[in-house]
């Protein structure tokens, strides 16, 4: 059943046995989990008031608990990890979540009124439209090396929505810092990783977008 409990160290929780036994079982809904685990590892601590680390803390240790990874229970806690990831790539915390989670079940998220919240700058930037735009037409597209066959690729999109967030939010991160590069070498490699990784986009499967997303992340880290 669902409920409460004691909560253990944030740490624990994102290394547990349970997240340990979900990973080892290759469902939908357990690809998902590991997604938003993999996310929140990032964001969660990169919220930038403590306030709202605060208040994010509690509703991790709530849909980490073991009850949340059997099969009864496993389709709404993707749906509340959606909604926080979604949340925390704003860098803020709203709507249920500025409240503590309950001890018993959680509420369907339909029963939810959701805060409406105005788009925030990276949703609005529009860089990646436009490096698409302005490709050459002879610049070639990156195309699937994950998939043995097209029908597996085409069977591929259950996380494109927050995977492409996550990209246009990488990008806007990456632009001014690619913008201050200097050394001309420097600037045209990075111009051109952009550009190669933008085209991973639309109909692509969304294991070829998660891969985009690392080499972004990598790229970031790096200019």
């Amino acid at each position: 059943m669902e409920g409460g409990g004691m909560e253990p160290d944030l740490s624990q929780v994102l290394h547990s046995s349970n997240l340990n036994r979900a990973f080892a079982k290759p469902d939908i809904l357990n690809t998902e989990f590991m997604y938003f685990s993999a996310v929140l590892k990032v964001v969660a601590p990169a919220v930038s008031t403590d306030d709202n680390r605060q208040k994010v803390v509690p509703w991790i240790h709530k849909l980490f608990r073991p009850e949340y990874h059997s099969t009864p229970f496993r389709e709404k806690r993707n749906k509340y990890l959606l909604y926080l990831t979604l949340t925390l790539l704003n860098d803020e915390v709203f709507g249920i979540f500025n409240l503590p989670p309950p001890d018993g079940a959680l509420p369907e998220l339909n029963q939810i009124n959701m805060a409406h919240v105005t788009a925030a700058d990276w949703e609005l930037d529009a860089t990646w439209q436009e490096t698409l735009q302005n490709l050459p037409q002879d610049f070639k597209h990156l195309e699937c090396s994950v998939h043995e066959s097209p029908e597996e690729c085409d069977d591929d999109h259950l996380l494109d929505t927050i995977l492409d967030q996550e990209f246009q939010f990488l990008l806007y991160l990456a632009k001014p810092y690619a913008a201050m590069l200097k050394g001309r070498y420097d600037s045209t490699k990075v111009a051109t990783w952009m550009q190669t990784l933008c085209t991973i986009h639309g109909n692509s499967c969304s294991s070829m977008k998660g891969i985009r997303n690392d080499y972004m992340m990598a790229l970031l880290g790096l200019v």
